[in-house]
């Protein structure tokens, strides 16, 4: 129920009613895209390929599956706009830092690298979100967790200061994108542009894999966080790719405002 009612404060005519038809047409546009997304998730679930050790071609491929289906979703959706072909951009830096990332263990500076990779996807978000509108309640509440965040991993890390400094930029990075997300989702003429949602939905479940991972490489080994940190990256990126939906048309209503 309570999705109904989002979409019917968010998809309208400006005479107030509702455009099911509009509806109807966006997602069942959509839902055919997303068939191969789930279709990788469940075969890297299946295959549950190990990580360690002397990792294959076929792990790092298993792994990058799903978010090479999600650029494929993107693509389609069209990158005429700015704001998709960031998107797409960062979904590729985002794939091969996790290719990386399956190497990691064998050769451990891969682990910057591939994170290099991540920052590098988060700055094109980043830029595709925008600045506008600013949103200071949103960047005190990003600024003081970001901070929380990075204070529990100072202890750890304390003695290698290459990478805590890499982690610095990093959490960094990560607490911009939530604000410029959570920034951006506004209402417009008494509507919340959906598509923002998704985005700071996203994001914040981006925030929640990599401080899964980061607690479970620096701190404290966490049970099955293998699959927390896969699960939650997983649906983060495609909440992200979902924001690409029909951006143009917001744009439209944006101007007759």
């Amino acid at each position: 129920m309570a999705v109904m009612e989002l979409i019917k404060t968010c998809i309208y005519k400006k005479s107030g009613q509702v455009n099911w038809q509009q509806v109807r047409k966006e997602f069942s546009g959509v839902a055919p895209y997303l068939v191969p997304f789930f279709k990788c998730c469940t075969i890297y679930g299946i295959l549950w390929l190990p990580e360690h050790g002397q990792p294959g071609v076929a792990p790092t491929l298993v792994k990058c599956l799903p978010v090479l289906s999600l650029m494929s979703f993107v693509f389609f959706q069209g990158v005429s706009t700015s704001y998709n072909r960031k998107i797409l951009a960062g979904l590729t830096f985002s794939c091969v830092g996790d290719g990386l990332l399956v190497w990691q263990k064998a050769y451990e500076e891969l682990f910057i690298i591939g994170m290099s990779m991540f920052a590098v996807a988060m700055m094109l978000y980043i830029s595709a979100f925008g600045f506008s509108p600013f949103g200071v309640k949103q960047c005190l509440f990003c600024s003081s967790v970001m901070a929380m965040c990075y204070a529990v991993f100072i202890p750890p890390l304390i003695h290698r200061s290459i990478m805590l400094t890499s982690v610095a930029v990093y959490i960094f990075l990560l607490g911009l994108a939530e604000w410029r997300a959570l920034a951006s989702v506004s209402l417009e003429g008494g509507a919340i542009r959906w598509r923002k949602l998704y985005a700071a939905l996203g994001i914040s479940l981006f925030i929640i894999s990599d401080t899964i991972l980061g607690v479970n490489k620096f701190i404290h080994p966490i049970v099955c966080q293998r699959l927390l940190v896969m699960s939650t990256y997983y649906a983060a990126q495609l909440f992200i790719s979902l924001s690409v939906i029909n951006s143009h048309i917001f744009l439209a209503i944006n101007k007759e405002k």
